[in-house]
């Protein structure tokens, strides 16, 4: 049977076999063994207060504000129909756009009780579409909203209630960073500034990474002065490397040891060894290396000065953050000229702590992630961000 899990809200029962992920507020879902040229993806949104219009109103914003960047080629009629005890409303339509090419989405707004969340299926394939249809719709029938806030003790950790201004820490092997439920466990070993020494990378660093969806994410990797590497690192803190926690994650935990001669790289991580060329250099953008032709930036440490203002990601979902100097936050979806979406915001309080950020809504557990900057560019977990005024 499928496990029950939720995010921001909403209870839900991954496709077995499927693959997750968390991108901004968002939670996508993809199926395993897609090739380089498919893309198919569940995308999930939180949970959010219903506005005052009506559901078709709602509903057709929050469409609209999705489209945003892409063009409609064919749009099918709005369905609205009774949904245990609530309502749904579901369209399909055609678009094309610079970062999927053609591709067909088919939107759906599940509303209970004043709530409602939003849900996006796309997929560049109708045959792919056609074959995963019924676990799509199981997906989909099986949502619902979450009745009661869990704390993040309630979760099994063995951390109290976080205190204002700290970000806490916990024993949460199993969770993953970045996602709900996840504390840094206070141990590990400093990570040291992002740099060339002797033209060698120290520090964390970043790449732009394909996902099976079809949409490039930056991918953080860790690399340090003993030779070992890591991608996705897991922090114990805002300033150390949970070096021995990441080990202990259950399968790929994507740590191994590095050694670089002669203008090329030796890696050995997960089972796998390889050799390939190796460059490191400047050029106007600043400090990079390349690993067989795949280009990596230096991250820096964000501040919570750096942060303030609003933040905006272009992707499936256009989402904005915006950071206030009084330590509180707003997240959501937005329109084409930067106003939010009625109902899709999230609120609460922030904190910063080297190369970790904690949000904490103001209903349900905190977040806990990665964040730096790469020049201009903000980074959050595996998203970036530009600032817009």
């Amino acid at each position: 049977s499928r496990a029950i899990a939720w995010h921001r809200g909403i209870l839900y029962q991954a496709p077995k076999g499927w693959q997750e992920a968390t991108e901004g507020e968002g939670k996508i879902f993809s199926p395993k063994g897609l090739n380089e040229t498919e893309f198919l993806a569940i995308i999930l949104t939180p949970a959010a207060a219903s506005t005052a219009e009506t559901n078709r109103k709602q509903f057709d914003s929050t469409v609209e504000a999705a489209n945003t960047g892409a063009t409609v080629l064919a749009s099918g009629e709005v369905n609205e129909r009774a949904s245990g005890t609530g309502s749904m409303s579901i369209q399909a339509q055609s678009l094309e756009s610079k970062e999927l090419g053609k591709h067909s989405r088919l939107y759906i707004m599940l509303f209970v009780n004043k709530r409602r969340t939003f849900v996006m299926v796309v997929s560049n394939r109708d045959v792919l579409l056609e074959k995963y249809g019924e676990e799509i719709m199981l997906f989909i029938s099986g949502l619902s909203f979450k009745p009661v806030v869990e704390s993040a003790t309630s979760k099994g950790t063995d951390s109290p209630a976080p205190k204002p201004g700290k970000i806490p820490t916990g024993n949460t092997p199993d969770t993953y960073m970045g996602s709900v439920g996840f504390l840094p466990s206070g141990r590990g070993v400093p990570i040291p500034s992002s740099d060339l020494v002797n033209g060698k990378p120290q520090g964390l660093w970043w790449w732009l990474q394909l996902n099976s969806y079809g949409t490039l994410h930056p991918t953080a990797h860790i690399y340090l002065p003993n030779g070992t590497f890591a991608s996705n690192p897991r922090l114990g803190s805002g300033s150390l490397y949970d070096h021995e926690g990441q080990i202990a994650q259950r399968g790929s935990t994507g740590v191994g040891t590095f050694s670089i001669s002669g203008g090329q790289i030796h890696q050995i991580h997960n089972g796998f060894e390889k050799r390939v060329p190796f460059v490191s250099g400047s050029d106007a953008y600043g400090k990079f290396f390349k690993i067989d032709g795949t280009i990596y930036r230096p991250l820096q440490m964000a501040t919570q000065k750096a942060i303030l203002g609003k933040w905006q990601a272009v992707s499936v979902v256009r989402s904005q953050y915006e950071f206030l100097s009084d330590g509180t936050y707003r997240s959501g979806q937005i329109v084409h000229t930067g106003e939010w979406v009625g109902g899709s915001t999230a609120s609460g309080t922030y904190t910063i702590d080297g190369w970790l950020i904690m949000l904490q809504p103001s209903e349900g557990p905190p977040q806990i992630s990665l964040i730096g900057f790469d020049r201009s560019s903000l980074m959050i977990g595996t998203s970036f961000h530009t600032l817009h005024k």
